[in-house]
């Protein structure tokens, strides 16, 4: 019996079942027309039984005639033809638990079940239903096809549901989108540094939305530059797009803002509590607000450095929409405003984002180096931003002076083109007068596109973020020494006139300036060379 050692075990037992024809004086009985009335028949015409339980032989009237012990009940004559009838037992091979395969034993199938009703096997020997015909092996009636494809289909939506549910844990949440530092191969020697300065960061980062007869007008990234412990209020810093109503162009004027929309800012606790946000200033030309939130708690306030350098890589950062963080990596790119931007922006390498506008960028050490801002990949460097800041506290307002003029910087040209400038005018440095505003002093004073704007109130210009810097100082100054909003400086700006595609006169202007709070508002008209 050494076959018996592979089978399995089943419910403890390792055992076989199988029905015998052994010497037995028990028959089975075969009943063409009806069921005896002492079984219990569930199935009926073609599927009922034709063989029933084993009864004993008690005489052998001849050799085709034997009379059974039936039932009294039953109601039938006890001698029947051996048509009917058929020799047979059903019998177990059981080999016992923790035993040896020498030592499985034949038992009777009845007193097997009597003595282990629980007992059952997957060739369902012991369910009552259905029939065999040969020796009265009884099993269920195979499912129908579409009731096994409902009930497929049922366990489907089923085990599909308890995934979603899962799904919604945060610990196995797969809708949380990716940040750079996970895909931008390049990062990999300073992820895990990198990855401590942006969530370190990431703790002062808030979502604000703005709305106007409770409708949503506009969503932003904002972050905390500072925290009352007294009054457990927090400043936050973001861009003044946030109560935009109407965007049109960033010189017409004509932009509309809604300073009474209801702003909220959606805080970083477990439950994602919404607080209302007070406006406490916004300026259109630097295109920058301030809130007041209040919050109980303040992680560290990130410093802000303002030695922002051109090709320095960075980390854009802000919230979307569920308050998932964002981080995208960039650098900062090569190049000055277009005929289309302010001249305080910087500009990354790619575009920035919609949800990162009024976040931070950072460096890899977790310095704020400016906020992201809107259009493009435009951002406000934390120079202007730390002056802007100033003088808010200051005067509670940020004064600047309007040139009429917009450049584009020698120093982002190609070497090529700026060696050539060089060569013919003897200027390696300097703005480019891309565009006079019509009407403006410098336009009455004789300035062109194509002019050299070498220095202004003295000082060499590189970048329009050193042009916007100097601005500010200067108005700063005036301010102090007793100067008011609407008064006007005289500014003396070194300029090299380009006439006829050669180099023209090198002379001094003295352009007369107002010191205004308002939006420069540029009336375009480009002017033809001389």
């Amino acid at each position: 019996m050494d076959f018996i050692e592979a089978l399995p075990r089943v419910g403890g037992k390792s055992i076989i079942l199988t029905v015998v024809d052994r010497s037995t004086n028990s028959v089975w009985l075969c009943l063409r027309h009806r069921a005896l009335a002492s079984q219990n028949v569930v199935t009926k015409g073609k599927l009922q039984p034709r063989f029933y339980r084993p009864y004993r032989v008690a005489a052998i009237i001849n050799d085709v005639t034997y009379r059974l012990e039936l039932p009294p009940h039953v109601g039938l004559h006890d001698v029947f033809h051996v048509g009917l009838l058929k020799k047979g037992v059903r019998q177990v091979l059981v080999h016992w638990q923790d035993e040896p395969a020498a030592s499985a034993t034949w038992e009777d199938l009845d007193n097997f079940i009597d003595r282990y009703p629980s007992f059952q096997l997957e060739d369902e020997l012991f369910v009552k239903g259905g029939r065999d015909v040969m020796w009265g092996r009884q099993y269920q009636r195979r499912p129908r096809a579409r009731d096994v494809a409902r009930r497929a289909r049922a366990a489907s939506k089923e085990v599909l549901a308890v995934i979603k549910r899962q799904c919604e844990l945060v610990t196995l949440d797969t809708s949380i989108p990716f940040s750079s530092l996970v895909t931008e191969g390049q990062l990999r020697s300073v992820r895990e540094s990198a990855t401590k300065a942006v969530l370190q960061v990431a703790k002062v980062i808030l979502s604000l939305s703005s709305y106007i007869d409770g409708k949503l007008m506009a969503r932003s990234s904002g972050f905390l530059i500072g925290w009352d412990e007294k009054s457990r209020e927090g400043t936050v810093l973001t861009s003044a797009h946030i109560i935009c109503s109407k965007y049109t162009s960033q010189w017409s004027g004509t932009d509309e803002y809604s300073p009474n929309a209801k702003v909220v800012a959606h805080l970083l606790d477990e439950d994602e509590t919404t607080v209302p946000a007070q406006l406490l200033h916004y300026d259109k030309h630097i295109n920058m607000a301030l809130f007041t939130v209040g919050i109980e708690s303040c992680a560290k306030i990130p410093e802000f450095n303002s030695d922002v350098k051109y090709g320095q890589e960075t980390f854009v950062m802000g919230r979307d929409e569920n308050l998932n963080l964002t981080v995208d990596y960039e650098f900062v790119g090569f190049h000055g405003p277009n005929l289309h931007e302010r001249p305080h922006y910087m500009f990354t390498g790619g575009a920035i984002r919609k949800s990162s506008i009024g976040g931070p960028v950072i460096d890899f050490s977790g310095e704020v180096l400016g906020m992201a801002n809107f259009p493009g990949s435009a951002f406000i460097p934390s120079s202007i931003i730390s002056r802007c800041l100033a003088m808010w506290k200051k005067y509670q307002c940020i004064p600047r002076l309007h040139f009429g003029m917009k450049f584009s910087p020698i120093k982002f040209l190609d070497p090529i083109h700026v060696e050539r400038i060089f060569r013919k005018c003897n200027v390696d440095s300097g703005l480019i007068v891309e565009e006079v505003s019509n009407g403006s002093v410098a336009e009455e004073l004789g300035v062109r596109r194509g002019d050299i704007i070498y220095s202004v109130n003295g000082k060499c210009i590189a970048t329009t973020v050193e042009l916007e810097s100097l601005n500010m100082s200067i108005c700063e100054n005036h301010l102090d020494q007793g100067g008011t909003i609407g008064s006007w400086i005289d500014i003396p700006v070194g300029i090299l006139h380009m006439r006829k595609g050669h180099k023209g006169p090198s002379r001094t202007l003295s352009l007369r300036l107002n010191v205004s709070d308002g939006i420069e508002v540029f009336a375009s008209l480009l002017t033809p060379f001389d």
